[in-house]
């Protein structure tokens, strides 16, 4: 009894796939509803009997679903994508933290230069009011400042700074200055 069962169901669902001469589609397949390219079938089509265009998508993915070999292919163009979108995130990733280093760099040069000129401008008080000055620039920029002297009347000032987050795995950017009178040639 179960084999004849088996039997019949088999029959009729080979008679609904050859209905009107053209197999229709295993369950779980979608085919989309389009016609043949200006109202004719090539040559190539009509021997295959498959509507044009049609991809096969077995919602399954069953060995038995009627797919060609255009099937195994699906969603590698997803894993390009990704792999590619991935690289980019990576690339634009390092180049924020070089360009977060490089802002780092500048902003420790500048505070060098300001705390060189504001030494340099009270010098003639002496060497612990210009360091002092030197000091105050320096809590204003925010950096540390690591030595400060005078050498005649040339203030000589070395700064840090700590870069944020990744970079500063790299060390603190250290900058230099030095300021004092122009000397005229004679």
């Amino acid at each position: 009894m179960f084999i004849r069962v088996v039997w019949i169901i088999r029959r009729c669902s080979a008679v609904l796939r050859d209905w009107h001469g053209r197999r229709e589609p295993h369950v779980g397949v979608q085919r989309p509803r389009v016609g043949w390219p200006s109202g004719r079938r090539s040559a190539r089509a009509a021997g295959s009997r498959r509507w044009p265009f049609a991809r096969c998508v077995p919602l399954d993915r069953s060995p038995s679903a009627d797919c060609d070999e255009r099937s195994n292919d699906r969603g590698s163009a997803t894993m390009w994508t990704v792999g590619g979108i991935g690289a980019a995130a990576a690339v634009l990733s390092g180049l924020l933290l070089f360009a977060s280093a490089v802002v780092t760099r500048h902003r420790a040069e500048s505070a060098a230069d300001l705390a060189a000129l504001a030494a340099a401008a009270t010098a003639v008080a002496g060497e612990d009011q210009a360091c002092e000055e030197a000091r105050w620039v320096t809590e204003q920029m925010d950096v540390d400042l690591r030595s400060c002297r005078l050498s005649g009347w040339d203030a000589l000032v070395e700064v840090a700074e700590k870069p944020p987050a990744v970079p500063s795995l790299f060390g603190p950017a250290a900058a230099r200055a030095r300021a004092g009178p122009v000397e005229r040639g004679g």
